[in-house]
């Protein structure tokens, strides 16, 4: 999980999801766009992604992302059974 900054028209943050399967293929889980870069607003685009992952055997074991804080905290709070790496 990434996080870009304003560089869009509208001044907002696009968090892109990726996924990478058993077989080393990579696809694009989500894009979100969010007003800021606060915990509260990865807590719920985070919760979101986990809704769309009906099955507990679904969900993501290890989830990498950078140093933000926010981030880390987030994906602590709403994926608990996750292994939180930083790239």
């Amino acid at each position: 999980m990434d996080n870009t900054y304003k560089t869009n028209k509208y001044s907002l943050s696009l968090l892109d999801i990726v996924h990478v399967t058993s077989i080393r293929l990579n696809f694009n889980a989500g894009f979100v766009l969010l007003s800021s870069e606060r915990e509260n607003n990865f807590i719920l685009a985070f919760w979101r992604l986990r809704g769309l992952l009906l099955k507990s055997d679904a969900l993501p074991k290890v989830i990498a992302s950078d140093i933000d804080l926010a981030i880390g905290n987030a994906i602590n709070f709403v994926f608990l059974e996750a292994y939180h790496i930083l790239y």
